[in-house]
Formats: structure tokens, C-alpha cells, sequence
């Protein structure tokens, strides 16, 4: 079996809904590893629900969060012989935090020009 990917992400607070994971390429056999499974779940807390999994042919997968969320990520790689072990201590845990970039305050005032008309 192949080994398990490494996450490249290290931030474990999201500041942006659209998402990026990416992870470091594997080596099986001599080749390039073509085939992973993204695992993913926002269930952080009770873990009862199935992971959902997506099957990725590149080193990135993107994601759009919901904001006040929490999310766990993990990547397996495929060879012949099969899936790779989803490591524990592989899997990154992420929290979004979607307003904090947005919510900037701004003081702006606005003049509107004399039309030279007196009522």
C-alpha cells in the first residue's frame, strides 16, 4: 500500500468560504501517485456521522464552508494494491471564522454637490 499524504495546510482557523486543502504528493513504486480519496466531515463533537469522501486526481481539493463551522480533513492515496491508512495524526482539524475579515469599519461621508438651484 502507498503512504498516506501529508497535509500542507497549516492554519487551523478559515478565514475565507472558498477553501483550498492541498496536500504533498506520494511516490509508489517508482510513480507518481495519480488517485486520492478526500475524507471529510464537519461532525467534530459527537463523530457519529460517516465521513464523506471524494475521490481527487490532483494534489488539491476546494471546498466551500459554512461559517461558525468546524471541520475534519484527511487524504488517502491509491496504487494498484489498494487505499493508503488514514492516519490519525494526519487528519487537520480546521474552524471557520468567516466574518472577522468583513466586518471592517468604515468612515465615509458622503457630499452631494450644490445644483445651484435654491428652493
Amino acid at each position: 500500500l502507498p503512504e498516506s499524504p501529508t497535509i500542507l495546510n497549516t492554519n487551523k482557523k478559515v478565514y475565507n468560504a472558498s477553501w483550498t486543502l492541498q496536500w504533498s504528493p506520494v511516490y509508489s513504486e517508482g510513480h507518481l501517485v495519480t488517485l486520492y480519496t478526500v475524507w471529510h466531515t464537519n461532525d467534530t463533537t459527537t463523530r457519529e456521522k460517516p465521513w464523506l469522501r471524494e475521490n481527487v486526481t490532483g494534489l488539491v481539493y476546494r471546498k466551500e464552508l459554512t461559517a461558525y463551522s468546524s471541520y475534519l480533513f484527511a487524504v488517502t492515496a491509491w496504487n494498484r494494491w489498494g487505499e493508503s491508512l488514514l492516519e490519525r495524526g494526519k487528519i487537520l482539524s480546521i474552524t471557520t471564522d468567516l466574518l472577522a475579515r468583513i466586518t471592517q469599519k468604515t468612515d465615509k461621508s458622503i457630499t452631494f454637490p450644490h445644483t445651484g438651484k435654491d428652493s
